[in-house]
């Protein structure tokens, strides 16, 4: 039988105990949260441009949370591979490179002429990373691996015609 100290202690180290493992619980799912939202996103490949005679392939992010998430956390972009925002409504946008980890060239489409190109956006694991404006008004924005608007010869005022698959 247990006497009345001894059942308050029992008592008491039963709540530390389930206080403990509720916190360590809670800080497990939060780890374990953070790792999957680590992972890079796969997009099919719905669209293409053609340029300069090759053809690129497009994923295409097509809701606000694949825009969001963009090209994070993916290790590589191939030379004939990128990836097409849709901007609706048109509008000046600004890209943030964080948790990118290779630098992109950044081509910002007006009617599918070019109206700016950010070449070399550079990966940045910072919470506050710097941003990339387009400063003109765009609907469609893709972002190549960092070389590609060079090696395709892409300038201002050039169309890049996009077909959706």
């Amino acid at each position: 039988m247990l006497t009345a100290t001894q059942k308050k202690y029992w008592k008491i180290s039963a709540n530390h105990a389930f206080c403990i493992v509720t916190l360590v619980s809670g800080l497990l799912l939060l780890i374990i949260q953070a790792q999957i939202e680590k992972q890079p996103q796969s997009l099919p490949v719905s669209a293409k441009a053609q340029i300069s005679g090759q053809e690129i392939e497009l994923e295409v992010a097509q809701t606000a949370q694949q825009q969001s998430m963009g090209l994070m956390y993916r290790g590589e972009l191939s030379q004939t591979r990128g990836m097409l925002y849709t901007i609706d409504p048109p509008r000046p946008v600004k890209v943030s490179m964080q948790n990118m980890r290779f630098p992109v060239d950044v081509v910002y489409l007006q009617n599918g002429q070019i109206a700016a190109i950010q070449v070399e956006a550079q990966p940045c694991d910072a919470i506050a990373c710097p941003t990339y404006s387009s400063k003109a008004t765009v609907d469609q924005m893709i972002q190549l691996r960092s070389g590609a608007t060079a090696t395709l010869g892409l300038e201002v005022g050039d169309r890049v015609p996009i077909q959706f698959l």
